[in-house]
């Protein structure tokens, strides 16, 4: 009885880790592709100033 309780806690256990895992590996995934995005934006803002400054100065 006990080896059947233990047995389904640790399957639940494992499942629900599963779980977890999977939620923060997509959560993860989701907030890299955010800062990436992000960064490429700030990126891409600061060579345009940079190349409309430097049309300016010329």
């Amino acid at each position: 009885m006990y080896l059947q309780i233990h047995k389904s806690s640790v399957l639940g256990g494992v499942g629900a880790l599963s779980i977890g895992w999977y939620g923060l590996y997509h959560f993860l995934q989701i907030t890299t592709l955010s800062f990436a995005f992000l960064a490429f934006c700030t990126i891409v803002r600061c060579f345009y100033i940079k190349n409309h400054k430097n049309k300016h100065w010329s």
